[in-house]
């Protein structure tokens, strides 16, 4: 995320992009209306597609905050509450990712909230 941040910065400047309010609000909108989505196509235990856009909401979310720099506690908390639906990504046969881990380590809060799961090593039996 470093590199794509770095990439587009040289390509259009801090103001362009970074500080353009209406790009921000309608980032968020598209960010609410996939989790939206995403929910639904989860709770459907016959798609076979709603792990994948489940990954990709959560690269889009740490793009979103790698850009803006800016926390919504709303969204991160819908987010995060998909993993009951969802809690392991199979990405490729045994490469998995734990929607949990990857929010706490790619994007984590500045500020503690309270999350439902509070425990990521919910999901996680050995």
């Amino acid at each position: 995320m470093d590199q794509l941040y770095k990439v587009i910065l040289n390509e259009t400047g801090r103001e362009l992009l970074f500080k353009n309010k209406e790009f921000n609000s309608k980032f968020i909108e598209f960010l609410k209306k996939k989790i939206d989505d995403i929910g639904m196509l989860l709770s459907n235990p016959g798609d076979m597609k709603s792990h994948m856009e489940y990954m990709n909401l959560l690269i889009m979310y740490s793009l979103y905050r790698k850009i803006f720099d800016n926390e919504d506690k709303k969204i991160y908390k819908k987010i995060w509450s998909l993993q009951k639906l969802c809690p392991i990504i199979v990405l490729y046969n045994n490469i998995q990712v734990n929607a949990g881990n990857f929010l706490v380590n790619v994007c984590p809060l500045k500020k503690k909230a309270t999350l439902d799961p509070k425990d990521i090593n919910l999901f996680l039996s050995e």
